[in-house]
């Protein structure tokens, strides 16, 4: 999945570009099985969740603030029980290193490509405009 449409939020790209990765390992001759699968807030969603658990990925995804506690009526248990596993394992001292990880590895590529290399903004049109300036500030 290399360009997901504009209204897709995040949370619904994240299943999909695993599976790619795993994909792309296997092409490249290395026989490793992805099992985990550590993400920001902003991929928290119960359906995402979910949907992970089904393709065998242990989630370490952390909730949103929320103001009150969480209604599960209508809520599917199946979907409970993936979203109550994965706040489980998000308390443990195995995320929080994991998430320290994700911080160190992930976000600071992100701040070399978007502060030194400019490419905080951008007002071009096209995804083939958008992949040369983006390819160039890397």
């Amino acid at each position: 999945m290399k360009h997901p449409p504009g209204w897709w939020s995040i949370s619904q790209t994240m299943v999909d570009s695993v599976m790619e990765a795993q994909t792309h390992l296997r092409e490249a001759g290395m026989e490793v099985k992805i099992k985990e699968v550590v993400c920001d807030k902003g991929y928290h969603a119960t359906d995402t969740i979910e949907l992970a658990e089904s393709v065998c990925l242990r989630t370490y995804i952390p909730e949103r603030k929320a103001k009150g506690t969480r209604k599960w009526r209508g809520v599917a248990a199946k979907k409970r029980r993936a979203v109550l596993r994965n706040r489980r394992r998000v308390r443990s001292a195995r995320s929080k290193r994991l998430q320290r990880r994700r911080s160190e590895l992930v976000e600071r590529s992100f701040a070399h490509i978007c502060d030194t290399g400019g490419a905080r903004r951008s007002w071009l049109c096209g995804i083939e405009k958008f992949q040369k300036r983006y390819l160039t500030a890397r």
